[in-house]
């Protein structure tokens, strides 16, 4: 069904446009109605309105001014113009308006049934062409996404493939694919590392920046360009592929400068630092063969984090090198000595930085040699690892969190630094357990935990618990439990402080749970305690 708009400012007009035609019979709903320009524009901005029957002749606004309005803001809708005055001008503006019929008052019924069928006609074949243009649209887009996820295949399964492949199998699959265009181009491989993520982001988020980093790839750079591609590599690489044509001229430092400004925003929007490795231009069936070179320049980069390299410049070649023998370090570690331990890793670390050839073989040789001496040295001292580092601290100096010089280096020094204070604790350990039962008596009614405890000494939670029981024979939770009824005693003899007072002030939160525990320590309820002890005293002077 249709809608329709009737405006003319005699009533009578509209009453005898309304009784002479039979609306559901032209698919048409109940029309509405207008005696002004003015409520037309209202009925126009609030309705859906198909078809417009107007009046010429209307004070405060005519129908040609009325049309000028449609026009601008209901284009869609379809004008039929009714006029007392067979006028030439009035004629021309309406053509020029676009009103289908033009029609003399008193208009007949018949005439005015076939102008509103002409509309109707217009309307449907409008209706139609949109629905013909909308599935155009669909099947248009299934087919250039299919298309897109054709060429996609084709790209993974390249970069998947074997190093070396034959240009004639490149030359089939892009027939194949309808791309043999793509022969005559070059392709330069760069390939993203990214190599620090913002702190206090997780897998999830980290998967996100990486989409994130594709999109703004693929928004920044291939706007303009025809087949670039950005393809993931692993979880934390990205290659990109720019696409040239072969005559033009590529030139190698301007590929540089402009990845250089890419990354430097990365890290500025998103906090990320990123190693970004330019290559030559090649043609599609060599860019496995240079995606491999991409991948060893970066598994040896073991100095930069943040920053562009032409890995044209850079050898992938495994040098001989040799790796300190560490030796006395072992001693430094177990006496305590870290500061001079700490020296010695950092000269070592600064030779090897600057030996040409050095790269992530020599910098896992390096950790490992390390932490052996770390386990050894803690063996010999009856130490557990555990005892020194929790879960989280030994998540953080595995191997898998090293990519630089720089990640071994603070791992070195964080580890030294652990170990050079747990066996200072250990020497004062005697002392150290009396200042743990001080603290607790000191802060019994803040009720301190054992982790509060443990983080106040620098210890391990678990190591505490095991090394207060040994000097003690006794478990923290009992140690707190004899405490507290030791507090409250010295209390309830020596102070008036109500009874809900001590409870509250030992640690306590429920009475009848505190008189239970105190009558077991002592035989008898808080309240007697107090008058019992009072009594004593008042008999012994």
């Amino acid at each position: 069904m249709y809608s329709i708009l009737i405006v003319d400012d005699e009533i009578r007009a509209v009453r005898g446009v309304l009784a002479s035609i039979d609306w559901p019979m032209i698919q048409i709903d109940q029309p509405f109605t207008a005696y002004s320009m003015k409520q037309a524009k209202a009925v126009l901005s609030e309705q859906d309105v198909d078809i417009l029957i107007c009046d010429i002749e209307m004070p405060n606004g005519s129908g040609i001014d009325l049309l000028n309005w449609v026009n601008a803001n209901c284009p869609d809708v379809i004008s039929i113009l009714l006029t007392c005055h067979a006028d030439f001008e009035y004629a021309r503006q309406a053509v020029q308006l676009g009103v289908i019929e033009y029609l003399l008052k008193p208009v007949h019924a018949n005439e005015l049934k076939a102008a509103l069928l002409k509309a109707i006609k217009i309307l449907e074949d409008s209706k139609l062409q949109s629905e013909a243009q909308s599935s155009y649209r669909h099947y248009f887009q299934l087919w250039s996404e299919n298309q897109m996820l054709i060429e996609e295949h084709f790209w993974l399964d390249l970069i998947d493939g074997p190093t070396e492949v034959d240009p004639d199998q490149i030359h089939e699959q892009l027939n194949r694919i309808d791309h043999l265009e793509l022969e005559d181009l070059l392709f330069q491989p760069v390939l993203f590392s990214i190599r620090g993520y913002p702190d206090e982001t997780d897998q999830d988020q980290h998967k996100q920046i990486v989409n994130a980093l594709r999109s703004s790839i693929q928004d920044r750079m291939f706007q303009q360009v025809e087949h670039g591609q950005v393809i993931p590599i692993k979880e934390d690489m990205v290659l990109i592929l720019t696409p040239f044509e072969s005559s033009d001229l590529f030139e190698m430092a301007s590929s540089l400068a402009r990845w250089e400004q890419f990354i430097d925003d990365q890290k500025q929007t998103q906090g990320i630092d990123i190693t970004c490795y330019c290559d030559k231009p090649v043609k599609i069936h060599e860019i496995p063969r240079q995606l491999r070179h991409l991948l060893d320049t970066d598994r040896n980069n073991v100095i930069w984090k943040h920053k562009v390299i032409n890995s044209l410049d850079q050898s992938v070649t495994v040098a001989n090198i040799q790796i300190p023998l560490m030796t006395g370090w072992s001693d430094l570690l177990s006496l305590g000595e870290q500061h001079d331990l700490i020296r010695e890793i950092n000269q070592s670390l600064n030779a090897l930085a600057m030996t040409d050839g050095f790269g992530s073989v020599h910098l896992r040789t390096f950790y490992h040699n390390f932490m052996q001496i770390v386990y050894s040295v803690l063996q010999k001292k009856g130490v557990n690892i555990h005892d020194v580092f929790d879960e989280q601290a030994l998540s953080s100096i595995g191997f898998a969190e090293i990519q630089t010089i720089d990640d071994l280096r603070a791992l070195s020094l964080l580890v030294v630094n652990r170990i050079a204070n747990h066996f200072k604790s250990l020497r004062l350990s005697q002392t150290l357990v009396e200042q743990i039962k001080k603290f607790i008596s000191d802060d019994i009614v803040n009720n301190p935990t054992r982790e509060e405890i443990a983080s106040r000494f620098f210890l391990h939670p678990d190591y505490l618990t095991r090394k207060f029981k040994k000097e003690t024979g006794m478990t923290l939770s009992e140690y707190f439990a004899q405490e507290r009824i030791r507090i409250a005693k010295d209390i309830l003899i020596n102070s008036s402080m109500p009874i809900s007072d001590v409870v509250s002030f030992v640690g306590y939160s429920n009475m009848s749970h505190f008189s239970k525990i105190f009558r077991k320590a002592t035989g008898m309820n808080p309240l007697d305690f107090r008058k019992n002890k009072k009594d004593e005293a008042k008999g012994k002077n």
